[in-house]
């Protein structure tokens, strides 16, 4: 959910709720490692969730969302590099629609991904 203020975007919000079993990278051996225990452990924790606590303009159509990310039940601060919105056009069902793209980096060290089973190197993750 995007609360979008389009006079000022500082007091946006935003809220998302991701089904872990929707991940897809476009490979089935992949997709299944990391919805196994050694990442998401999508049977144990089936979501995860973000909620935005500050939104910053940095540019035209460029900003941060800083926020709560919570993966595996533990919560961390991020910030996501922000581009857009998109100008806002009618949707099929006459709902108003924008776009947005926004990328963090994160460690899954920081939500009990940290593979020091012996699986994986324990290097830097990058979910998206």
């Amino acid at each position: 959910m995007l609360a979008l203020d389009e006079t000022d975007p500082t007091k946006s919000h935003v809220e998302a709720l991701i089904d872990v079993a929707s991940v897809e990278t476009r490979d089935l051996q992949r997709d299944g490692h990391l919805k196994s225990a050694d990442f998401f452990d999508v049977e144990k924790y089936p979501t995860m969730k973000f909620e935005s606590t500050k939104v910053t303009v940095t540019g035209a159509a460029e900003g941060t969302v800083a926020g709560d990310l919570t993966i595996r039940e533990r919560d961390q601060a991020v910030v996501f590099d922000v581009e857009g919105p998109t100008r806002a056009e009618q949707g099929p069902v006459g709902n108003e629609r924008v776009g947005v793209a926004a990328t963090a980096k994160i460690s899954r060290k920081d939500f009990g991904a940290d593979l020091e089973r012996g699986a994986g190197d324990g290097r830097r993750g990058d979910w998206r």
